[in-house]
């Protein structure tokens, strides 16, 4: 296990918490890859790494929360106090850009999906490349204020935020793409015969994208994670 401090939070919406995090020494990871994370060390839960590798050092962490009191002791962690971490692990990785590429992210699952967009961007992004955000309602998509997205993504990725919920979609007078978030992604894009894939949110949601994917002409071995 490895202490690391809070070097900085905010509380984007009621029920989203965004943390950064960093270690005394050196930590090496890759876009992609997951920590154990909690208030004490033993009693540590899975959190995707939400930002590319930064020369500061520090580790981004979208964390969703709600009643459970493992979470409430975690979000009642102010800057400067200390969590424990194991790790990193790895979940996906990026791959070799294809003539497509396409990110489909389901609520918090948008975190990898960032960290992995902004290297992509950081290398140098050459192919046309989407990012399909899903959620319920519309305060589930957190990141609303542009510092928290990495520069230059809205201007060189086509940004598409799906809405699931019909009644929300009438409450708000929604005028996004509604509908499950990987099946709009296929019905922008049936043939997915030269795409790279990359999928993160619940597990079963994942199961289902790989599967309908797959279905779509998508080979195999070009959906992360595997």
């Amino acid at each position: 296990m490895i202490s690391v401090q809070i070097m900085q939070r905010e509380l984007v919406v009621d029920h989203t918490l965004l943390l950064w995090v960093k270690t005394e020494g050196e930590f090496n990871y890759a876009p992609g890859d997951y920590l154990m994370m909690g208030v004490h060390p033993d009693s540590v839960k899975p959190f995707s790494i939400a930002n590319a590798p930064r020369e500061d050092g520090l580790i981004e962490m979208h964390i969703r929360l709600n009643k459970d009191d493992w979470l409430q002791e975690l979000a009642q962690q102010q800057v400067g106090d200390h969590l424990w971490i194991d790790g990193p692990h790895n979940q996906m990785k990026l791959m070799p850009e294809q003539p497509l590429n396409i990110y489909i992210a389901g609520g918090t699952g948008l975190a990898p999906i960032k960290a992995m967009i902004e290297a992509r961007l950081a290398q140098g992004l050459t192919q046309p490349t989407w990012l399909y955000w899903g959620a319920s309602y519309v305060e589930d998509f957190y990141l609303r204020d542009p510092q928290w997205w990495p520069a230059g993504l809205h201007e060189r990725v086509h940004f598409v935020p799906v809405l699931s919920n019909d009644e929300q979609a009438k409450t708000v007078n929604w005028q996004g793409k509604l509908g499950l978030v990987h099946q709009v992604a296929l019905a922008d894009h049936p043939d997915l015969s030269n795409a790279q894939v990359y999928v993160c949110g619940a597990w079963e949601m994942i199961k289902t994208v790989k599967a309908d994917c797959i279905a779509a002409g998508l080979p195999a071995e070009r959906i992360q994670p595997l």
